[in-house]
C-alpha cells in the first residue's frame, strides 16, 4: 500500500513539469512564457526574435533556466538542444495593396488568390510604402519600411476580360460583334498589347478562333483600298484640278500611296476617305 502511495506521489510531482516543444511558429517577435507553454500560469519575457529573419534557433537549456527562475519547471527529458522559432509575417496588408493595384489597372479582373512568399518578418502595423509593383502575374515587389527595403515574391491567380476572336477572321476582314466577343482569359496568359475596341479595325492576316486580339493582328481600316477608284486633287499656285484615278496601295489618312490614271502614275497623300492630294 505504501509503494502505491509513493508512486502516485511521484506521478503528481512529475505532472507539474511542463513540456517544451522543439519548434514554434509565432506571429510576433517578442516571445513570452505563455507563447511556449500556455499552461504556465505566470507570463514572463523570454527573448526577442531577430526581425530580419523568419527562422531562429535558441538554446533549450537557456529557456529552461528562465522558466525555472520564475517557478515554472520544464521537463528535462527532451533530447533536443535547441528550440527553433519560425516568425510569421503579417503580409495581408500587402495582399490587399496588390489586389487594389491590379483592380485599378485591370477593372475587369477577377482575382482568385494572391500568394506572397515571405522570408523575413514584416509588420503591417508599421508605416510602409511599396516602391514598385510589376504588371505581370508573378514577380517581386519592393517594400520600404522605416528606411529598410524588403523584397517579396508574389503570384496572382486571376482572370481578365479581353477581346477574343469568336470565329476565324480572314485577312482584311473588319472586326465586328459577330466575329469577336469579350471573354475571360487567364491573367498569366495576358498579352500586353491588347486592343480596347474593334472600331474601324481589320485583320492584318488570318486570325484563328479563340485568339486574344492584339495590336499586331489588326490595323486601322484603310481610307483608301488598293484597286479602288479615288478622287485626286492637284493644286498648283491658284489652280486646282480634280480627276479620278485607281489606287495602287491601301492606306489611311496621312499615308503616301501611288495612284494611276491611264499609263501615268502619281505620288499622292491620303487626305480623306477615297480622297488624295497629288504631290
Amino acid at each position: 500500500m505504501l509503494k502505491i502511495f509513493i508512486s502516485l506521489s511521484l506521478l503528481s510531482v512529475f505532472s507539474l513539469a511542463y513540456t517544451l516543444k522543439q519548434s514554434y511558429e509565432l506571429d510576433k517577435p517578442r516571445v513570452c512564457s505563455t507563447d511556449l507553454v500556455p499552461e504556465c500560469e505566470r507570463k514572463f519575457f523570454i527573448l526577442n526574435l531577430p526581425q530580419h529573419q523568419s527562422k531562429y534557433e535558441y538554446p533549450a537549456h537557456e529557456i529552461r533556466k528562465i522558466f525555472k527562475q520564475f517557478g515554472c519547471e520544464l521537463d528535462e527529458d527532451e533530447t533536443f538542444a535547441r528550440v527553433t522559432f519560425y516568425l510569421k509575417s503579417d503580409v495581408q496588408c500587402l495582399v490587399d495593396d496588390i489586389g487594389a493595384y491590379f483592380k485599378n489597372l485591370y477593372p475587369s479582373i477577377q482575382i482568385n488568390t494572391i500568394f506572397i512568399q515571405s522570408n523575413r518578418y514584416f509588420d503591417c502595423e508599421k508605416e510602409y510604402f511599396i516602391e514598385s509593383i510589376p504588371q505581370r502575374h508573378t514577380g517581386t515587389i519592393v517594400v520600404n519600411q522605416e528606411g529598410e527595403r524588403y523584397f517579396f515574391r508574389y503570384d496572382i491567380d486571376a482572370k481578365v476580360q479581353r477581346l477574343v476572336s469568336k470565329t476565324p477572321i480572314k485577312k482584311g476582314e473588319s472586326l465586328t460583334p459577330s466575329n469577336t466577343s469579350l471573354q475571360f482569359v487567364q491573367f498569366r496568359d495576358l498579352q500586353r498589347n491588347y486592343i480596347h475596341s474593334i472600331d474601324n479595325l481589320v485583320a492584318k492576316y488570318r486570325i484563328q478562333e479563340g485568339r486574344e486580339l492584339t495590336l499586331e493582328m489588326v490595323m486601322q481600316k484603310p481610307d483608301v483600298r488598293q484597286g479602288h477608284t479615288v478622287k485626286c486633287i492637284y493644286r498648283q499656285n491658284n489652280i486646282t484640278i480634280e480627276f479620278e484615278a485607281r489606287a495602287l496601295n491601301d492606306g489611311i489618312i496621312g499615308d503616301e500611296i501611288r495612284v494611276q490614271k491611264g499609263l501615268k502614275q502619281y505620288r499622292a497623300r491620303i487626305i480623306g476617305h477615297n480622297l488624295v492630294e497629288i504631290l
